[in-house]
């Protein structure tokens, strides 16, 4: 039953005029008025509580009722008794029973306070914040991978003779579910709670689930400890039990020896997937697509996420493509292109304000589908901001981070597989002429940071033949079947992918292997280097070269159950980049020069426009725009910088200018 003493903070011996002192102060303090920013209506409900409380207590007859009710006429004494038995509880837990109103809760919170140090917690398999606001789940051990969504400013609380500085903290999972802890100690957590809400990483957050009753009725999470590393298993959030349907698939593949081999037997049998034999471009995309869902992690500061471009005109498979990286990978993003829909906020995360003031960043789809992938389809299609875009992945195809460049300025963290799919512009009517960078209209310096690149040519004859399956032999056509059936094989697909990334994730290259790269890549270079038009983009590629090998390797290995590299993962590698560098080989000197050649002045003077209109700048914020334009700065001096900034604005102090509007 609710203690209203406790609510008001006071004895049970507390008189009517302590009693009105103390709901005055507490209702002022929870009232809605004053609390116009109060998220979840938190403050709300304890305003409920305490007009409750007042409400009884103040009435004579209510009065006497409730405490005939109570299991101990003397609730100093129940309160001192509760106060000894948590002597052995953390500070969090103590306070968390000092302030929860609810006598199961704290019982709950007891309960699994005193018996945490007992939880294994890697038994514990993470779940979304939906499932465990369950009343199966209260004060059991749950987890769930989350970040802090919100934190309030620190305030004092009194608990016993002494004040604590505490803060109270809002979570929110990939599904953007939020669920609100208990307060929380200034110093449990400060550092971590910090870094995660800054950068918005996803972490996995350990503790249990407390139930609030009448007036609350709500669910509230006691925060236990916070694990930095989220596996692949804790993404997908099922985890294959050693018994399992799941784990005998597993071992069957495995002992085969070719796991790769056997997904992709899976993949082509559960999509349906037609004339794969006449298709080797499709073939060697649907071989990349499998590995790529096995890249993970960082190494060095550096991404080692594998990333894709597959160009090629309608109807040669590429959709399958992206039905494939959405089946394997743990957790996954598809955009569908409209020019004018895709933006940078989109892809990183746009500005809101927090509460308790300032801004933080909504994640956008990038930074969702970290340890994942992002399939982008159509990418023809989008023109308005195709420059931005290109500027933004590039940094986080390297860095595996992303920044948000609204009021919020988050870093974002965003290791995470891109997958292209683009027509060329003349495949599909928009452009004709045979500059084949302006065909697809995606800058050399871009292309060399992909680590798969095919150009699939039309196959008349493929299509002919999966227009021959899908009508042949007698079938019955229904609008049901087999879908639940299919979706529980594609799990188990990710399942085992999620299985052997989370227990093969550290690959050690020897330095035999090393050699054997060194050995390959110069072999390489001396093949490529006839047939490159370009010996710059050349030098480009050689250079980047070694780290797309290591991310392949690694991918490789990873998918082999093994936890070191052998020559045959580097042979595998080149089978697979040898597409990129075909492409690239088959650009010729004037196409490239075209695509990095210095931008006119009106162009620069459009793009401060378009960005910059009706602000105050100085010459360094226009530089920071151009420099995610790296052809926009080609050799540019800081005379032009100043006449471009004359040109677009009014100068009304010694480096200051007024962008006008664009009059054209």
């Amino acid at each position: 039953m609710t203690n209203y003493y406790q609510i008001l903070g006071l004895k049970t011996n507390a008189t009517q005029n302590e009693i009105k002192k103390a709901y005055r102060i507490l209702s002022t303090k929870f009232h809605p008025d004053k609390n116009p920013n109060d998220k979840n209506a938190y403050l709300e409900n304890m305003f409920k509580i305490v007009s409750e409380a007042y409400e009884v207590l103040s009435d004579t007859d209510k009065r006497a009722k409730f405490d005939a009710r109570q299991d101990s006429p003397n609730f100093e004494d129940n309160i001192s008794k509760s106060k000894n038995k948590a002597d052995g509880l953390g500070l969090g837990a103590k306070l968390g029973l000092h302030q929860l109103p609810d006598d199961s809760a704290r019982e709950s919170l007891y309960n699994f306070a005193s018996t945490v140090k007992d939880v294994e917690w890697e038994k514990v398999f993470t779940q979304s914040i939906f499932d465990i606001k369950n009343e199966d789940s209260v004060g059991k051990p749950v987890s769930f991978v989350g970040t802090v969504s919100s934190i309030s400013q620190p305030y004092p609380l009194k608990f016993g003779r002494k004040k604590y500085t505490v803060y109270k903290i809002i979570l929110q999972d990939h599904s953007r579910a939020e669920i609100d802890c208990l307060t929380i100690p200034y110093e449990s957590f400060k550092t971590e709670i910090s870094d995660h809400f800054s950068n918005h990483r996803f972490v996995v957050f350990r503790g249990t689930i407390l139930s609030l009753g009448r007036p609350f009725d709500i669910y509230m999470f006691f925060l236990h400890e916070i694990n930095p590393i989220v596996t692949p298993e804790d993404l997908i959030r099922i985890r294959p039990d050693k018994n399992g349907r799941v784990a005998k698939k597993f071992k069957e593949m495995s002992k085969k020896g070719d796991l790769l081999g056997c997904i992709k037997k899976t993949i082509v049998d559960e999509i349906g997937i037609v004339g794969l034999n006449k298709a080797k471009e499709l073939d060697a995309c649907l071989d990349f697509m499998i590995l790529q869902s096995f890249s993970h992690g960082k190494s060095k500061k550096a991404s080692m996420k594998l990333h894709s471009l597959v160009i090629g005109p309608p109807g040669v498979g590429k959709k399958l493509l992206t039905m494939t990286a959405k089946i394997l990978n743990p957790v996954s993003e598809e955009i569908s292109s409209t020019d004018g829909k895709i933006t940078v906020a989109g892809l990183v995360g746009s500005a809101v304000k927090a509460k308790g003031g300032g801004s933080k960043s909504i994640p956008g789809y990038l930074p969702r589908a970290s340890s994942g992938v992002v399939c982008i389809q159509d990418f023809h299609e989008i023109k308005q901001n195709r420059k931005a875009i290109f500027s933004l992945l590039s940094k986080m195809m390297e860095d595996g981070e992303v920044i948000d460049s609204t009021a919020a300025h988050w870093i974002h963290e965003a290791i995470t597989s891109i997958h292209l799919d683009t027509n060329k512009y003349s495949q599909v009517g928009m452009m004709s002429g045979t500059n084949s960078i302006k065909d697809i209209d995606i800058p050399t310096n871009i292309l060399s940071r992909f680590d798969f690149i095919i150009d699939i040519p039309r196959n008349i004859e493929r299509q002919y033949e999966i227009a021959d399956k899908i009508n042949e032999g007698e079938r019955t056509l229904s609008s049901s079947g087999k879908r639940e059936t299919e979706k529980e094989r594609q799990r188990d697909l990710r399942r085992i992918v999620a299985y052997v990334r989370t227990y093969f994730n550290d690959v050690t290259v020897s330095s035999d292997v090393s050699d054997y790269i060194s050995e390959k890549v110069k072999l390489c270079r001396q093949e490529y280097e006839k047939k490159f038009k370009d010996t710059g983009l050349m030098a480009d590629i050689i250079t980047r070269l070694i780290i797309s090998i290591q991310k392949y390797i690694k991918a490789i290995a990873s998918a082999n159950l093994r936890t070191h590299a052998i020559n045959s993962d580097v042979d595998y590698a080149f089978k697979l980049i040898k597409h990129k560098l075909d492409y690239l080989s088959s650009l010729g000197s004037s196409d490239t020069s075209d695509s990095v050649k210095k931008y006119k002045e009106e162009d620069r003077i459009k793009l401060i426009h378009e960005r910059l209109e009706g602000k105050i700048v100085d010459g360094k914020m226009v530089l920071k725009l151009y420099k995610e334009y790296p052809e926009y700065i080609y050799d540019l001096s800081n005379r032009t910088l100043v006449r471009d900034l004359n040109k677009a604005g009014n100068k009304i102090s010694q480096g200051k200018w007024e962008i006008t509007k664009n009059l054209n």
